[in-house]
């Protein structure tokens, strides 16, 4: 932590002055400039994997997240996305189906951290506001014979949805056969936001909001 730690503060007071969102003028919501969604996203995200490493493994990460309320409290955000907007979050096991919320953030818990971090650490994400069809062809991964459960095409584009992959052996030509294939959804603010709050957190022991006012 204390290697991570000056990395993450010297970002914060590089990029105090940035406008990360603005109030949407339709509703009681915000909307994100994406230069800093981009940039934010990849340092966050990339912070956390290097907590992940720093800690040793998947089951002692689970261990500390498991045993304080605050960072489960932004897992389970992270899993069940944005349902005042329309961005249900959810957690998928190929061929089985979603895994049920609860299940994914308790049992899964594991699972789902590592889906975290072997999803960025080996690009197999994007920042795209597209369908979950075309998402899957901008990042080259197979869309024939995709599990009829997850109804890829019928996805539609909504607010920078993510779909977070790991798999072993990756193949984007095989997708849907991966061994243990595992996909993650959840809108991209709702991961931004979630993750500064964890990393302050385990750093810091700090609730302060980068984000101010913006609640995700």
């Amino acid at each position: 932590m204390t290697i991570v730690r000056p990395t993450f503060d010297a970002y914060l007071a590089t990029t105090a002055e940035v406008v990360r969102s603005v109030p949407a003028e339709d509703g009681p919501y915000f909307v994100y400039p994406d230069n800093c969604m981009t940039t934010d996203l990849v340092f966050f995200w990339a912070l956390f994997v290097r907590v992940y490493e720093a800690v040793g493994n998947v089951d002692a990460l689970s261990h500390l997240m498991r045993a304080d309320e605050r960072l489960m409290s932004d897992v389970r955000a992270i899993v069940r996305g944005d349902p005042d907007r329309g961005q249900q979050g959810s957690f998928w096991r190929i061929p089985d189906g979603q895994v049920p919320a609860d299940e994914a953030i308790d049992i899964g818990l594991g699972d789902v951290l590592r889906t975290l971090r072997n999803g960025f650490a080996h690009s197999h994400w994007a920042y795209v506001n597209l369908s979950g069809f075309e998402y899957w062809q901008a990042l080259g991964w197979e869309t024939t014979d995709a599990n009829p459960k997850f109804d890829l095409e019928g996805r539609p584009a909504r607010n920078y949805t993510m779909y977070v992959a790991d798999g072993r052996d990756w193949d984007p030509t095989r997708f849907w056969s991966l061994d243990d294939l595992r996909i993650l959804i959840t809108p991209s603010h709702i991961l931004r936001y979630h993750l500064h709050r964890m990393l302050n957190w385990m750093l810091h022991s700090s609730t302060d909001d980068l984000f101010g006012a913006e609640r995700a």
